[in-house]
């Protein structure tokens, strides 16, 4: 998913930046998504993950990253920076109060826009929800001509997962 994001923001126009930097304090950083869009001059932190079902010590720890690297970028880019936390699956937001309430103190801190999206709303926010649908359409076509159900579960066991796909 991470590569076809990829391909998508470059094709809207959006240069890829190097995805890990080193902060002044010399801790090294890494991102999912690091853009800038010459045509708006403003650059994107986008922090991708799959779900947001995980414990309360992970959501925190994933949070201070997120707001790590948007201090830091911020320092460099000003209010030019756009901090965007993406959630691929929307069945899965367990946590989205948690990090509403984070974001809406973070944006007070660093004032910058940050948003908080999950499944298509990413693409929606970038008026290109069309390839959302398609991308989507495009799964489920695969996973029907393959027929079966198809369970990859990397958390229990990846290389069962693997041999069983």
């Amino acid at each position: 998913m991470e590569k076809v994001m990829a391909l998508l923001l470059q094709e809207m126009g959006f240069v890829l930046l190097p995805k890990s930097f080193v902060s002044e304090q010399e801790e090294e950083m890494s991102c999912d998504h690091y853009l800038h869009n010459q045509i708006s001059s403003s650059y994107y932190l986008i922090e991708q993950k799959i779900r947001d079902d995980h414990d309360s010590s992970k959501k925190r720890g994933q949070f201070n990253n997120f707001k790590n690297k948007l201090a830091y970028l911020q320092r460099i880019h000003g209010t030019a920076l756009i901090g965007i936390m993406y959630f691929i699956d929307n069945s899965l937001g367990k946590n989205r109060n948690y990090y509403n309430r984070e974001i809406q103190r973070l944006v007070g801190e660093l004032d910058i826009a940050i948003h908080l999206f999950y499944n298509g709303e990413l693409f929606n926010y970038f008026n290109r929800l069309y390839q959302w649908e398609q991308l989507i359409d495009g799964l489920r076509s695969w996973k029907s001509k393959l027929g079966g159900e198809i369970e990859l579960n990397f958390d229990k066991d990846p290389a069962k997962s693997i041999r069983d796909f």
